[in-house]
């Protein structure tokens, strides 16, 4: 998915596609989105699908439709058994598609969490993106959501899931940012098991145009609303979860919810900000079912 990234993607063929190469492991397939740029990422994109034709296929959207609405056409697009989402600011490491390919054939999880590097200017830090045990099956799903509200890491490229998971009530909200909080926790319900590669096999680049770096009352709202819809999903799944994950589930929420406070105590539109506050108490409420007193 690429939006307004031209620079970024220049080098696609060596850190995307050439990873992901049909000789490394055959029948992959690598569908390249460019969502309605207007710089010359739409150029950079068909180049790289006439290098590699036998893997790549490019899909140029005349206008911008949003990351949740992207990523939902991929989910219909693709045909493999298992979705990987990468992003413009993302490059996948030379190794990880063949380390992907022998987790699968000896294990066949449902879920593949691994572990990531993120650059900032000069500096490169590792995130573990599970905090749970490695390199086996879990199986049971209170120890899976734990472990990934624990982590704090819900981004979708560090997610590989099978594709049979994407059901029709399964889809990334449209029109919101913070889309990723809102879908990886239901498709880890919607796993049997799972299994976490501590290997970082994502470079993530953080640029100073993220959505974390921009925040606005909007966003503030999108991003306590993200897991608002969440509890009633474990209902109707009829999914129990343990003390641990209905914690550590709620203390994110509600890590979030403060930091939303924080950016609105700063907006510079008094009325705009306390409507904001309003709607994000409802939504952090409704995420943690009214059970305040349970995080005192």
């Amino acid at each position: 998915f690429f939006f307004q990234a031209e620079d970024g993607i220049r080098d696609i063929g060596v850190t995307g596609v050439q990873t992901c190469a049909l000789p490394i492991w055959p029948g992959v397939e690598i569908i390249v989105v460019n969502d309605g740029s207007s710089d010359a990422t739409g150029d950079v994109v068909a180049a790289v699908e006439r290098r590699h034709a036998d893997v790549v296929t490019a899909l140029d959207h005349a206008v911008n439709l949003g990351i949740g609405a992207t990523r939902n056409r991929l989910v219909d697009m693709a045909r493999g058994e298992y979705l990987w989402f990468v992003d413009a600011d993302d490059s996948v490491r030379m190794g990880a598609v063949e380390s992907l390919r022998r987790i699968v054939d000896r294990h066949r999880p449902d879920l593949v969490l691994c572990d990531y590097s993120r650059h900032r200017g000069r500096h490169e830090r590792r995130g573990r993106t599970f905090a749970g045990p490695s390199r086996t099956l879990v199986s049971d799903t209170s120890a899976l959501v734990a472990g990934l509200f624990e982590a704090g890491q819900l981004h979708p490229w560090s997610k590989i899931s099978r594709r049979a998971l994407w059901k029709n009530d399964l889809r990334f909200p449209d029109g919101r940012v913070f889309e990723d909080v809102t879908v990886m926790p239901r498709l880890a319900i919607r796993a049997a098991n799972a299994y976490h590669e501590p290997e970082p096999w994502v470079t993530y680049r953080q640029w100073p145009g993220s959505i974390l770096a921009t925040m606005n009352p909007r966003k503030c709202i999108d991003l306590t609303r993200a897991l608002a819809d969440f509890p009633a999903d474990l209902r109707a799944r009829d999914a129990w979860l343990s003390k641990r994950a209905l914690f550590a589930m709620r203390h994110y929420s509600a890590r979030h919810f403060v930091g939303a406070m924080r950016h609105l105590a700063r907006c510079d539109q008094p009325t705009v900000a306390r409507e904001a506050a309003a709607k994000c108490l409802g939504y952090f409420l409704q995420s943690i079912d009214g059970q305040i007193d349970r995080l005192l």
